[in-house]
């Protein structure tokens, strides 16, 4: 479904009729966790999704990376390339699984993680992780998508 760049009053309409509440309500809390504020934020195009050695293909599982080099922090949000037409549907979008991120501009160091299930507003797992410019970071199995925050401790 396409959508406009800026919201006009059939957006609002579309959001109680499709009942999306939920994804905004779980974005939020993810957001009261994090607490980065995204316009310190920088594009980071500098990562990859990968399976077993290769590229995920974009057609499958795609993303967006943000970097705060003040805080050393990172905000991503991967999602499956099936769900994006159609925010309604259930469980039979392909399941995307092994999946690990690599950050090759990532310094070397201690960082915590928070992997973030979007559609019921949770933490998957928080963990404290030792990264360097090499480490791939496993992302749990996902239908449609999921959130993470990595920051320098």
């Amino acid at each position: 479904m396409p959508l406009a760049a800026s919201p006009l009053f059939w957006w609002h309409q579309m959001v109680r009729d499709q009942d999306w509440y939920s994804f905004y309500s779980s974005m939020a809390e993810f957001d009261r966790i994090v607490g980065e504020n995204r316009r310190n934020m920088e594009s980071h195009g500098n990562w990859r999704l990968m399976r077993e050695g290769e590229n995920v293909n974009r057609r499958q599982a795609h993303g967006q990376m943000m970097h705060c080099p003040a805080k050393n922090a990172w905000i991503g949000w991967f999602y499956n390339r099936r769900y994006l037409g159609d925010l309604t549907s259930g469980p039979e979008f392909n399941e995307q699984e092994n999946i690990k991120l690599l950050l090759p501009g990532i310094g070397e160091g201690e960082y915590s993680l928070v992997i973030w299930d979007t559609e019921n507003g949770r933490a998957l797992a928080e963990d404290k992780i030792t990264l360097n410019p090499d480490t791939a970071i496993e992302l749990p199995p996902f239908a449609r998508d999921i959130a993470i925050y990595i920051k320098s401790i």
